[in-house]
């Protein structure tokens, strides 16, 4: 485990993420873990992390400012 301290300086949109989680969960930490499937490198580009939705290993990707998903069967 390697904890990190997070300031509404630096960097500002997980400061507001986690801010709001707490408030509507009344957690107040969050628990961030590799983006990669057992077996396989982790993610290091868009298309590893779009490769990861395709194959529904994930549900959704967020990409700068879109969250992509596939459309449901």
């Amino acid at each position: 485990m390697r904890p990190q301290v997070v300031t509404s300086d630096f960097p500002p949109w997980l400061h507001t993420v986690l801010t709001e989680f707490k408030r509507r969960t009344g957690v107040g930490v969050l628990i961030n873990t590799s983006f990669n499937r057992h077996g396989l490198p982790i993610v290091g580009s868009p298309n590893d992390a779009l490769e990861h939705l395709v194959n529904g290993w994930v549900d959704a990707v967020a990409l700068g400012p879109w969250i992509v998903t596939l459309p449901r069967s």
